[in-house]
């Protein structure tokens, strides 16, 4: 199973601003938006950019503002 990478964009403090997602098998990436992507943790992924606890809480808060509307 291919893993999904998340990659942090962060400021100079380490705060992830956004974050890109890199899936399937031709390694194209794009910014993960909560309306076309959905993050799930048990599924295999990597992360980069920054640690991963900030990348999977940045991915959570993005998922749960769209299910507000």
């Amino acid at each position: 199973m291919k893993k999904i990478a998340y990659i942090a964009e962060t400021k100079g403090e380490g705060i992830v601003e956004c974050v890109w997602i890199a899936s399937g098998s031709k390694g194209r990436s794009s910014v993960f938006d909560p309306r076309k992507h959905r993050f799930d943790p048990s599924k295999p992924s990597v992360f980069h950019g920054a640690e991963p606890r900030y990348i999977k809480s940045w991915l959570e808060k993005a998922q749960s503002s769209i299910q507000k509307f």
